[in-house]
């Protein structure tokens, strides 16, 4: 009997050391990341505690290329979702023409310009679409786009929480070729000893140069130049949230052009003392389309509108109180059927 014991327990110490050498091609940590590994492609991403109902949301620019070029039609196109993160691998396409005919074979377009629809879905089904511009030219883009707007900035010291508001209000980009390109615009504020000023919010009172600068998605660049002086603070500031005054004009944009973001932009608001308290009051807004009905705020995200009058009903909130209830109109204007020869600029 204790042979046998014997006999089984080498056996078992033999089999150890084959298991052993089996792996001696591995160290601890490989084995440890092998097994992690495992874990990772192993685990499903878990499904949400709640009803998954809002589409992916978008980043995509207009698209140029020369007739002789490659066209990347997903170059800079990604698509992200609130739950599954990024979803920029479901995202499909479509080419048509001004006129709507859907080109089969996109490799063989001709001179012109022509709508990139785009299209993505997460797992639970949600789909979200924007369309973009795609302009094929016969020789490449050598004009540089055009900064309107720009001028001399001269505010308070009080009102230097709000200096990026100051430096950006009122300034577009257009370009020829691209379109509308106010999103590539980039500023910088440099002191007398032309010296970069990296946090704006701690500058101090004195006149500085600030410099636009914007290009094309052909590189062609252009700049503006102008001072910005902050006026020395005179006393403490006061408040006055009891008398606001709202700013809201209506204003026109082509569908492909809506961001959401241009509905805060569009706000400039005042207390009664005249001092811009933009970014101090709390903003409420619903958007109706033409025929009343209100637009779910997740289609807002996706950066499209189809071409409408839109009424934005807003309500400007001071320590929850509604100091001012107001309105103003949006209007998309249909890219696919109007091809004017700039954009109106906001």
């Amino acid at each position: 009997m204790r042979n046998l014991i014997f006999f089984i327990t080498i056996f078992m110490f033999m089999s150890v050391l084959s298991a052993c050498e089996n792996t001696s091609n591995h160290t601890f940590d490989d084995l440890v990341i092998l097994d992690t590994f495992e874990k990772i492609v192993s685990t499903e991403i878990p499904e949400p505690d709640f009803e998954d109902v809002d589409g992916p949301i978008f980043f995509a620019e207009n698209l140029t290329y020369t007739i002789s070029e490659e066209h990347d039609l997903m170059n800079n196109v990604f698509a992200k979702d609130n739950v599954d993160g990024f979803v920029t691998d479901s995202i499909t396409y479509t080419v048509t023409s001004p006129d709507g005919d859907v080109i089969s074979d996109p490799s063989s377009l001709s001179v012109g310009r022509y709508i990139i629809t785009y299209e993505a879905q997460d797992r639970a089904g949600n789909s979200s679409t924007i369309e973009r511009l795609l302009n094929i030219t016969k020789d490449p883009d050598t004009e540089p786009p055009t900064i309107e707007g720009t001028k001399n900035l001269e505010f308070d010291f009080y009102y230097l929480d709000f200096v990026t508001d100051y430096i950006t209000e009122g300034v577009t980009a257009y370009d020829e070729v691209d379109g509308l390109v106010t999103t590539r615009i980039v500023y910088k504020v440099f002191d007398r000893n032309k010296d970069e000023v990296t946090d704006l919010k701690a500058l101090t009172p004195g006149t500085y140069y600030l410099i636009y600068f914007v290009t094309d998605m052909a590189g062609n660049g252009t700049r503006a130049a102008h001072t910005m002086t902050i006026i020395p603070p005179t006393g403490p500031i006061e408040y006055d949230f009891e008398n606001i005054t709202v700013h809201a004009p209506d204003f026109d944009i082509y569908d492909v052009y809506f961001d959401k973001s241009l509905i805060l932009d569009n706000f400039l608001i005042k207390d009664g003392n005249g001092y811009l308290i933009t970014n101090l009051v709390d903003i409420e807004y619903i958007v109706f389309d033409g025929t009343g009905k209100r637009i779910p705020s997740h289609e807002l995200d996706v950066n499209y509108l189809e071409a409408d009058t839109y009424k934005v009903k807003y309500k400007i909130i001071v320590d929850s109180e509604v100091k001012v209830e107001g309105q103003f109109y949006l209007e998309t204007i249909c890219l696919r059927c109007i091809w004017a020869p700039s954009p109106p600029l906001h």
